[in-house]
């Protein structure tokens, strides 16, 4: 498969957990991308960018609690980020799936520039946060 994406060390947000998820996005983008590069089937390729919007979606969803639960101050507008990502992709399926939208190299390009800057300068944003006030429970 090709690796169109790469986990290294710098996107770790030392929590388990949440860099498990990061890791299951990272390889369902690279797999949709090999999809994609290798002209599969669209159902085949349907299947896989559905599977990247759940775990995507999935992965949102455990943050936000785990933002919530320790009350960071960035959560909104961490959330907001969530919502307009979730909103994109699920537009660019839905287009793709009925055929009023094609997915492009450069929606491949979308999703990885956004899923790198999101981890790098904003997912981290929440660890110091979360480590600090986990002590207490």
């Amino acid at each position: 498969m090709a690796t169109f994406v790469v986990f290294e060390k710098k996107h770790s947000v030392k929590i388990k957990d949440i860099d498990e998820q990061h890791q299951k996005i990272f390889d369902a983008v690279n797999a949709l991308y090999d999809a994609t590069m290798n002209q599969k089937d669209k159902k085949v390729v349907s299947k896989l960018f559905e599977g990247l919007v759940e775990c995507t979606v999935s992965h949102f969803a455990s943050e936000e609690k785990l933002m919530q639960k320790y009350e960071y101050p960035g959560y909104m507008s961490h959330k907001k980020e969530h919502d307009e990502l979730k909103k994109q992709i699920i537009d660019m399926l839905n287009g793709f799936i009925n055929g009023s939208g094609t997915l492009s190299k450069s929606n491949l390009y979308f999703v990885k520039d956004w899923l790198y800057k999101h981890i790098v300068q904003v997912d981290l944003l929440y660890v110091d946060h979360i480590f600090y006030h986990s002590l207490g429970t």
